[in-house]
């Protein structure tokens, strides 16, 4: 049996614990690896089951952040809004990436948390802009390694 889906599966794990150790955070600011991960995996990955296992990983590890009840059923809807959209756009697929990845974080605080963003707008739009930061950095990084796994593999 081909274990092919374990490479999405781990990368979400390793952003999820980094997003909760607050390894990356910057004056308070931590961005939402996450979202970040499962829209460079929507872009990346062809096959649907492989990106939805990693999805369904997202979901439980955002159940372990007390502070957000929606958040499990935010990420598993921003999973199918993501996969849907890296075909939707008439863009290429660099600007659809980050156009995506745009709209994921909004989507997920104006359903997960909405007061952070009428409440905090500048910790919100801080985020907004640390999520692309840290998804246009690790774009080209994810394009070399997954064109070298899917030759190996046959992704």
């Amino acid at each position: 049996m081909r274990l092919n889906f374990i490479f999405p599966t781990l990368a979400v794990i390793g952003s999820a614990l980094a997003q909760e150790s607050r390894f990356l955070e910057i004056g308070g600011i931590n961005p939402n690896l996450i979202v970040v991960i499962l829209a460079i995996l929507a872009f990346r990955l062809e096959n649907p089951a492989y990106f939805f296992i990693a999805a369904f990983t997202g979901v439980i590890f955002a159940k372990t952040a007390p502070f957000w009840e929606l958040a499990p059923l935010t990420v598993f809807f921003i999973a199918i809004i993501l996969w849907l959209s890296k075909k939707a756009g008439p863009w290429n697929i660099h600007l659809g990436f980050l156009i995506s990845l745009f709209m994921a974080t909004t989507i997920f605080y104006v359903i997960a948390d909405r007061t952070f963003i009428l409440d905090r707008s500048s910790g919100f739009l801080y985020e907004l802009a640390y999520n692309l930061f840290i998804g246009a950095i690790v774009w080209p990084v994810s394009y070399y390694f997954s064109n070298e796994i899917s030759r190996r593999i046959k992704l």
